[in-house]
């Protein structure tokens, strides 16, 4: 009995989204920061996109502005911050 071949995916890229927000007085982070690594031949490239950037997800052909990235992300008060009624 013969073994059919199936070929095996593997992961192209991946990124890292930082959710950083120490001011609490802000809605949005004070920096935004995307970290990708892009898989090319058998060498892991390293990329990283900020406030403004357009992210690019080449694996999968999209790419979105890095804010999109970061729409429904709640950012925990920090628990350092001692102002009354925060």
């Amino acid at each position: 009995m013969a073994l059919e071949h199936t070929p095996t995916m593997s992961v192209e890229e991946y990124f890292r989204l930082e959710e950083n927000n120490p001011d609490t007085r802000y809605e949005y982070p004070r920096s935004m920061r995307i970290e990708i690594y892009r898989k090319e031949q058998k060498k892991w490239i390293y990329g990283a996109f900020e406030a403004g950037d357009e992210v690019e997800l080449a694996s999968l052909g999209v790419h979105f502005p890095i804010i999109d990235a970061y729409e429904d992300v709640v950012f925990k008060k920090d628990r350092n911050n001692k102002r009354s009624g925060k």
